[in-house]
């Protein structure tokens, strides 16, 4: 039974290791918004970017809000994402 309690605490302990290198945003509740905060070290103009990863929503038709800060554009850019639930 020992064994079996050190490999599971194992497992746990991989997936939470696991976890850490593809959560990599910081998170922030405040009232009934919840906050994802990374970093890009580097963006170009005119160019996609993804999220470090995947992003769940509880509905379909969700917006995300987004703020891009830069330290050499001193003007905040403000916009918003629309979810779309696809079937298939």
């Amino acid at each position: 039974m020992h064994e079996l309690l050190n490999s599971s605490y194992d497992q746990l302990e991989s997936f939470y290791e696991n976890m850490d290198d593809v959560f990599i945003y910081d998170y922030y509740e405040e009232d009934d918004t919840i906050i994802l905060k990374f970093h890009v070290d580097y963006l170009k103009h005119n160019s996609v970017v993804a999220f470090p990863s995947i992003i769940f929503v509880r509905h379909s038709n969700s917006d995300i809000d987004y703020v891009l800060k830069s330290k050499h554009y001193k003007d905040e850019i403000h916009g918003k994402i629309k979810t779309v639930y696809r079937n298939g």
